[in-house]
């Protein structure tokens, strides 16, 4: 391996670490993800920073916890003063290039990235917007919704699908360029796909392989004594007036959108190796965040449970030695690492603060002391929540009413008990709690914080971004947001139709 290897992130979108072959998972088939932990390293206490899209990426991006760089919620954008990996490995001699999602929220759609293959899925994209991608609704489409997930399950097609595809394609026919052109300098590429996140549609063939073969884990909602309000809030919210078979078929479309991601891997994987680049390429996968799929009768995301706040982290390193090919590494990490392990592997120094630390000493196994620690909050209207995993704790709390919760990961993996009354557990309590609160988090910082989340609703986010910018250097320098081909009406059709046959 070169001095600066090429460096390969692959990013998807609500991928639960539970439906993983190399993560337990029996049913789902995943062959390629298998192959990089097989001949790499698994991380089993991988965690987000936020249990949500934007702020979750953003924090990874940058290597700072949302609340320091003021990523609330999906409609915060990043200022682009703040530097992230891209900036930073652009400036070390690599050609950055990202393909696909990263979810990019304002005028400034590379925030470092030299090149950009394909852009965004999103509210642009839905309704087919040219460059000028912040243009008003359609007077006659501004009451449009998009239907709840767990209503339309199933079979079918989807524009997710049809973006990752091109996601990936764009993907290898830059890579072959890249070979053809001899390889000038290192690469570092992050693919971004949407799958499996909701809607909870897959393409018929992978949906038919898994029907019969999954079900809810209803055990978990049904044996939970108590849920703190946020909870329930969110279960009733999304579940009310959904068929309970839709919840199957629902888990039954999720397999398979995990299955459909791992081909696409398998899709990268293929034109590597086809140009000989496999020995010079380090190759992470991980995910934004998780998927709670009906664990504790939660869907989606947005909660610090394991399914949630859980992610899979998997790295394969040219070279490793054979000892240190197929390990688990049970330490606690998060994603707010990925920045420098980046700087490691590049072998360049971060000149900016950061909150996370190289993952590159566990992995070749020279750290022998670790923090053990991940941290993960998040914020909506009227909830300002943290978490904090410290060895085998876990501790949630809910800046609102002042509520917490505490498990015990190691006797208690399924989260069924909690131990933030338990008399025998008030010490761990109160040095976690101090911890949460103590760390930029007081009193003062969580009303600034409520103070922001009043103005940060999506749509309202939206509106007052919208503005002409035709004259803006940054547009068109990069991709129109990605579009389906065939417009706005087949878009909602698509997305809506889960038996639609598939269009390719």
């Amino acid at each position: 391996m070169n001095r600066q290897p090429n460096i390969l992130l692959i990013c998807s979108d609500q991928h639960s670490p539970h439906v993983c072959g190399c993560y337990g998972n029996t049913i789902v088939e995943t062959p390629n993800l298998d192959r990089l932990a097989r001949e790499g390293t698994r991380f089993s206490s991988a965690y987000c920073n936020d249990p949500i899209c934007v702020p979750s990426r953003m924090s990874f991006l940058t290597g700072r916890y949302p609340f320091r760089i003021e990523v609330l919620g999906n409609g915060s954008m990043l200022d682009s003063r703040i530097p992230t990996y891209a900036h930073l490995l652009s400036g070390a001699g690599y050609h950055t290039v990202l393909s696909g999602r990263m979810h990019f929220m304002g005028p400034d759609q590379r925030h470092g990235f030299l090149e950009r293959l394909v852009g965004d899925v999103g509210p642009y994209a839905m309704l087919g917007t040219s460059t000028n991608r912040w243009s008003p609704l359609p007077p006659d489409l501004g009451h449009m919704e998009k239907p709840a997930p767990l209503l339309t399950v199933g079979p079918g097609s989807t524009v997710n699908l049809d973006f990752d595809r091109d996601v990936t394609q764009a993907a290898r026919e830059w890579i072959h360029s890249y070979a053809e052109r001899g390889a000038p300098r290192p690469f570092m590429m992050t693919v971004g796909y949407i799958n499996p996140h909701c809607a909870y549609i897959a393409p018929p063939e992978l949906y038919e392989k898994y029907t019969g073969r999954v079900n809810v884990n209803r055990s978990l909602a049904e044996k939970r004594l108590r849920l703190h309000p946020s909870h329930q809030a969110h279960i009733e919210r999304t579940t009310a007036g959904v068929p309970r078979d839709n919840l199957t078929k629902a888990t039954t479309a999720y397999y398979g959108l995990v299955d459909f991601i791992d081909q696409q891997v398998g899709k990268l994987l293929k034109t590597i190796e086809e140009r000989e680049l496999l020995d010079n390429t380090i190759i992470v996968y991980f995910s934004d965040h998780g998927e709670m799929l009906g664990e504790h009768g939660r869907w989606h995301k947005g909660c610090f449970f394991e399914g949630s706040a859980g992610v899979p982290l998997i790295v394969r390193v040219p070279g490793q030695p054979h000892e240190r090919q197929g390990q688990t590494i049970p330490a606690v990490v998060s994603l707010i690492d990925l920045l420098p392990t980046l700087a490691d592997w590049a072998g360049t120094d971060v000149p900016f603060e950061t909150d996370g630390h190289s993952l590159v000493p566990l992995i070749t196994g020279n750290a022998p002391e670790w923090k053990d620690e991940a941290r993960s909050e998040y914020y909506s209207a009227g909830e300002l929540n943290r978490m904090i995993r410290q060895g085998d704790w876990k501790y949630c709390y809910y800046a609102q009413d002042g509520e917490a919760e505490l498990y015990n990961l190691r006797e208690d993996p399924q989260e069924q008990h909690n131990r933030a009354g338990d008399p025998e557990c008030q010490d761990v309590v109160a040095e976690l709690r101090e911890r949460v609160i103590d760390d930029g988090w007081g009193a003062e910082a969580r009303a600034q914080i409520a103070e922001k989340l009043r103005g940060l609703a999506y749509y309202e986010m939206l509106g007052r971004c919208r503005r002409n910018l035709e004259d803006d250097p940054l547009v068109g320098s990069v991709p129109d947001d990605w579009r389906p081909p065939s417009g706005l009406r087949n878009y909602l059709c698509e997305q809506v139709g889960p038996d639609r046959p598939p269009n390719r």
